[in-house]
């Protein structure tokens, strides 16, 4: 009898490794898999590495959703470090379904890096434009990619590259 209960939990312990081994994973927002866990973002800033701060696995991140088709909003953001000298938000307006969308001054939408109090954005100098990728969007959460130039409104010509950028936001 004692061997039969070792052989079924040794048994039990097989089959749950196999299972967790062909599970999907959270490819933490660069497309594919299901709804996000966690809110995130991440992307280089002149080919500088950020990404949303997390303490034991708990991300900073937040993404919310409201209203409907045209009056949509979308916002996903994420501090950077403790103290919030770097962050990024992402402010979608009017964005429904998965696809590719050009973010400049003339579009409702904008993307945003801050750092030491300056945003670059995408709202409203020239040449302050870039991309973004939705690749899942549900009633639950968000994914995708982005880059930018963002531009700092009081100062044009000072400017920040974003490439790289991904996201998930698991909507609160």
């Amino acid at each position: 009898m004692k061997s039969i209960k070792i052989l079924g939990k040794c048994l039990f312990v097989s089959l749950s490794m196999l299972a967790l081994s062909c599970s999907s994973s959270d490819d933490g927002g660069s497309g594919g898999g299901g709804t996000p866990t966690s809110t995130m973002i991440k992307a280089k800033v002149n080919g500088t590495q950020y990404q949303t701060f997390s303490v034991q696995g708990v991300s900073a991140g937040i993404a919310t959703t409201s209203g409907t088709g045209e009056s949509r909003l979308i916002m996903i953001s994420g501090s950077n470090d403790m103290s919030g000298n770097t962050a990024f938000a992402i402010d979608l307006i009017g964005i429904n379904a998965t696809g590719d969308y050009t973010i400049n001054p003339d579009s409702d939408s904008v993307m945003s890096f801050e750092m030491g109090g300056i945003a670059y954005d995408t709202s409203g100098c020239g040449n302050a434009t870039g991309t973004i990728k939705i690749t899942m969007l549900n009633e639950e959460g968000i994914k995708g990619t982005f880059s930018f130039t963002g531009k700092d409104d009081e100062n044009c010509s000072n400017s920040k590259a974003v490439t790289e950028g991904s996201f998930s936001g698991k909507f609160m």
